[in-house]
């Protein structure tokens, strides 16, 4: 199982279109439950964030891991990812190539790799 991202797709997908759909993905370096976005310009985009510690510190128990690592000060940066990318969802798979943070050539439909 383990823990994976999410990808929002603002581009053509193959026999959907442009759907706007978030996908999970393992292809990213992240892979810690980040956020990313495929642009309708093809660049590829992260969601980066600050930790900050908003926890109670009179809490017992489980509950004192409730917000022990908020993310603060969200804000949204250009990947320069070189890689390919697998990202699924709803029984569908795709796959695109990333060349310094912009889609080269176009996102295909794929049997899934896991």
């Amino acid at each position: 199982m383990g823990l994976f991202d999410e990808l929002t797709c603002h581009m053509a997908l193959p026999g959907l279109g442009v759907t706007d759909a978030v996908f999970q993905t393992k292809s990213l370096p992240a892979m810690y439950m980040d956020r990313y976005e495929l642009r309708a310009d093809g660049t590829l985009w992260h969601e980066e964030y600050d930790i900050e510690d908003r926890s109670d510190p009179g809490a017992t128990g489980v509950e004192r891991l409730l917000g022990a690592m908020s993310r603060v000060n969200l804000r949204w940066e250009p990947v320069n990812f070189t890689g390919e990318i697998y990202f699924y969802g709803a029984g569908d798979t795709f796959s695109v190539v990333i060349v310094r943070g912009k889609v080269d050539g176009e996102i295909q439909r794929v049997q899934d790799p896991r």
